[in-house]
C-alpha cells in the first residue's frame, strides 16, 4: 500500500476490471468516482458525464485521477465508484452499477513514499462484465461503425443497453428481433442480426411478455407508457402519443395507425373506437401514431379534455376523467403552450409529455390525488407550479427547464426525496417548499442567483434535507430575507465550490433556529454580512480553501468552525465566533506568508485571543497580520 501525505495534491491511475478479470480500459459509458478517507462529507468527485471530464483525464486508455487542492483527511482512501450503464428500461436511460471498496493508498501525517507523482495504479474490481452490442456485432464481423449499428435500432431501443453475457445478448437481440416479425435465432451471426435490425419494417407487435410488464404503484396498475412507447416506434409514423387507462373501450378516431395493447394493429379510420375483451377493471394502454406533427389527440374514452378550441392543432393537456387514465406520454414537436391549461389529477399516476418548452401562468400541473411520476424533458420555462400537495410524487424530471417564474416549483410533496435541475439558470421565489422527505437538491448550472423578492430561497421549510449542490455558482445577491435555506433546522452541507461573492445582504440560512450547517466555500472572496439571520441555537461550520486576497467577515455567534486550507491570505473577521483552541492554531498555521503585500486583519476577538498563547499570535504577525 503506497503512502501519500495527506496535505498533498493526489494523482494515480485506476484501472477498471470487470468481473472476468479483464482490464475495462477507458469506459465508453458515463461514470462517477467519490474519493473519501474517514469523511465522507470532503469527498473529491472525478468524473466522465456526457462528455465533460471532472479531476481527470484519458492518459492513453487509462483513467488518471487528479485531485488538487483536496480536502482529504488522514486514512485509507475509498472510493464509491458508479458506472452509469446506458439501458433502456428504465425511465432516465441509464443502470446505476455502484462498487464501494478501499484503495491500495494511505494518506498520513508524515511524508509519503518515495515515487514519482502519477506512477501509483489502484484497481476496481467491477462486480459486472460489459459487452456493448456494437462491440459484440464487430466481432462477429460487422464492419460499419458505431453510429451506423446503433442507427439501426430505432425500433428497438432496448438493445443499446450492454449485456454481461454474450450468449445471453444474443438471445435478447434474437427475441427482439423476432417480436418485431422478423424471426431470428440466437445462434445467428451477429452480421445477421444487425441486417435484421437495419431492414426492421414491420408491423410494431405486442410480445406475450407485455402484458407482465404493467406495473403497480400505488392505487392502479398501469403500463410505464415511456418504455411502451420507445419500444414500439415507427420510422414511417415518427409523431406519436400513448396513454394506459383503466376501461374496457377506448376512442380511435384522429389517428393515422394505432397500437393497442391487446396486439391489435389498425390503420387509418378502419375502426372509430375499439373494445378489449375482459371485465373492464384491467389496465389498457393505447398508442396513437402520427405522419405530421399537426394532429389531434384522441383521447380514451371516458377521458375529457379542457379547452377542445386547441384540438385541431397540438392538444392542450387537461385529461380528468371518473375512469382515470394512468399513465400518459406524449411527444410532440417543440411547440409553445401560452394559454392552453395543462393540469393532471386527481386521476393521474404517471405523466411523460415531450415537445412542452413553456407553460404559461395557470393551474398546478401535478396536484392532489395519485399522481407518483412527472416527467417534462423538453421544458424550459415555467411560470406556474410543476407540483402542489402531491404526496404521493416520488418523481420529478426536468432535465432542460432554465427558468422559473413559479411561486413555488414544488410544494408540499413529502414524497420526494432527491431533485437535480442541471440546467436551471434563473428562478424566483421558493422552488422546494414543505417536501418533509427532500434530502438532496442540485442546481447544476446557476451561476448567479438574484433573488429580490421577499422570503426568496431555495429550500424553505424541508425539515430533512442533508445536501444543497450548488456546482457552478459565482455570485449570490440578495435581501436580509433572502437565503438559500430558509426555516426548518436541519443537520446539512451546502456545497458552493465556485462561489466568489455574497453581495447585498443575502444569507445562507434564515430563520432557523437549530440544526447545524456546514458550508463548502473554497473559492469565496467576498462577502457583506450577515451570513445567516438565525437565532437559538444554530450553529455553523465554515470550510475555506486556499483564496487570495480576501476580505471575508464571518462575524456570527452561531459559527464554531472556520477551517482555511495552506496558502490562504486575506482578511478574517469573526470576533463573535466560538472556536476552539486547536481550530484558531490550524488558522494561524495554514495563513499564508504576506510579507510582500500590504498587511492583512485577522480579527478573532478577545475571547478568542485569550485562547492563543503571545508566541501562537506572533506567527501570525510574522506572517504581516494584524491580530486583535
Amino acid at each position: 500500500m503506497e503512502k501519500r501525505n495527506y496535505k498533498e495534491d493526489l494523482d494515480f491511475i485506476m484501472r477498471l476490471r470487470d468481473c472476468r478479470g479483464e482490464d475495462v480500459g477507458w469506459p465508453s459509458w458515463d461514470w462517477e468516482a467519490k474519493f473519501y478517507t474517514t469523511l465522507k462529507p470532503n469527498a473529491c468527485t472525478a468524473s466522465h458525464k456526457d462528455g465533460v471530464l471532472t479531476n481527470c483525464f484519458n492518459d492513453d486508455g487509462r483513467i488518471h485521477i487528479v485531485l488538487n487542492d483536496h480536502r482529504l483527511s488522514k486514512g485509507i482512501l475509498h472510493v464509491d465508484f458508479t458506472a452509469k450503464i446506458p439501458s433502456g428500461i428504465y425511465p432516465d436511460g441509464v443502470k446505476d452499477k455502484v462498487v464501494v471498496m478501499p484503495l491500495d493508498i494511505e494518506l498520513v501525517g508524515e511524508t509519503g513514499d518515495c515515487s514519482c507523482p502519477g506512477t501509483a495504479e489502484v484497481e476496481v474490481m467491477l462486480d459486472f462484465a460489459v459487452v456493448s452490442a456494437y462491440e459484440t456485432a464487430c466481432k462477429e464481423g460487422f464492419s460499419g461503425t458505431q453510429e451506423e449499428y446503433y442507427a439501426g435500432l430505432g425500433m428497438l431501443p432496448d438493445l443499446a443497453t450492454l449485456t454481461s453475457d454474450l450468449r445471453q445478448g444474443k438471445r435478447e437481440i434474437a427475441a427482439a428481433l423476432t417480436a418485431q416479425g422478423v424471426p431470428t435465432q440466437a445462434d445467428a451471426p451477429m452480421a445477421e442480426m444487425a441486417e435484421g435490425v437495419r431492414s426492421l419494417y414491420a408491423v410494431p407487435d405486442v410480445d406475450a411478455g407485455s402484458r407482465d410488464r404493467a406495473i403497480r404503484s400505488g392505487v392502479y396498475s398501469h403500463y410505464d407508457m415511456v418504455n411502451e412507447v420507445n419500444r414500439h416506434r415507427r420510422a414511417d409514423y415518427p409523431y406519436v402519443c400513448g396513454c394506459s387507462f383503466l376501461g374496457r373501450e377506448v376512442t380511435l378516431a384522429g389517428a393515422d395507425a394505432t397500437l393497442l395493447s391487446d396486439g391489435t394493429w389498425i390503420v387509418g379510420a378502419e375502426e372509430t373506437s375499439h373494445v378489449f375483451d375482459d371485465d373492464g377493471m384491467s389496465a389498457h394502454y393505447a398508442i396513437f401514431y402520427f405522419k405530421e406533427d399537426f394532429y389531434s389527440f384522441p383521447w380514451p374514452q371516458g377521458v375529457t379534455v379542457g379547452d377542445i378550441a386547441a384540438l385541431d392543432s397540438h392538444p392542450c393537456f387537461s385529461p380528468s376523467s371518473a375512469k382515470p387514465f394512468v399513465s400518459l406520454f406524449v411527444d410532440a414537436e417543440p411547440a409553445d403552450y401560452d394559454g392552453h391549461d395543462f393540469s393532471v389529477g386527481p386521476h393521474g399516476s404517471v405523466v411523460s409529455m415531450g415537445g412542452i418548452m413553456e407553460l404559461a401562468s395557470g393551474s398546478t400541473v401535478a396536484s392532489e390525488g395519485t399522481i407518483q411520476v412527472v416527467e417534462l424533458p423538453d421544458l424550459k420555462t415555467t411560470r406556474r407550479a410543476i407540483a402542489s400537495y402531491c404526496n404521493s410524487l416520488m418523481t420529478v424530471s426536468l432535465p432542460n427547464l432554465a427558468i422559473s417564474s413559479a411561486g413555488n416549483l414544488v410544494n408540499h410533496c413529502s414524497g420526494i426525496t432527491k431533485i437535480e435541475l442541471p440546467r436551471l439558470t434563473n428562478f424566483i421565489r421558493t422552488l422546494f417548499w414543505l417536501c418533509d422527505n427532500l434530502t438532496i437538491v442540485r442546481l447544476q448550472s446557476v451561476e448567479k442567483m438574484e433573488l429580490t423578492e421577499i422570503y426568496s430561497e431555495i429550500i424553505c421549510d424541508c425539515k430533512n434535507i442533508k445536501e444543497l449542490h450548488l456546482d457552478s455558482l459565482i455570485e449570490f445577491y440578495g435581501g436580509s430575507n433572502n437565503a438559500f435555506v430558509r426555516g426548518s433546522s436541519p443537520t446539512m452541507s451546502i456545497y458552493a465550490p465556485k462561489l466568489e461573492r455574497m453581495t447585498g445582504s443575502a444569507n445562507f440560512a434564515y430563520g432557523m433556529s437549530n440544526g447545524i450547517i456546514d458550508i463548502f466555500v473554497p473559492s469565496l472572496l467576498k462577502n457583506a454580512a450577515p451570513f445567516f439571520n438565525c437565532g437559538g441555537n444554530f450553529k455553523s461550520r465554515f470550510h475555506l480553501g486556499s483564496q487570495k486576497d480576501a476580505q471575508l467577515n464571518l462575524n456570527h455567534s452561531s459559527v464554531m468552525e472556520i477551517s482555511i486550507l495552506p496558502g490562504f491570505t486575506g482578511t478574517l473577521v469573526f470576533p463573535s465566533a466560538d472556536l476552539t483552541v486547536e481550530n484558531l492554531r490550524d488558522i494561524i498555521a495554514n495563513l499564508g506568508d504576506n510579507t510582500a503585500g500590504a498587511t492583512y486583519r485577522l480579527q478573532m476577538g478577545t475571547a478568542n485571543m485569550a485562547k492563543l498563547t503571545e508566541d501562537e499570535i506572533a506567527v501570525a504577525t510574522a506572517k504581516n497580520y494584524t491580530v486583535s
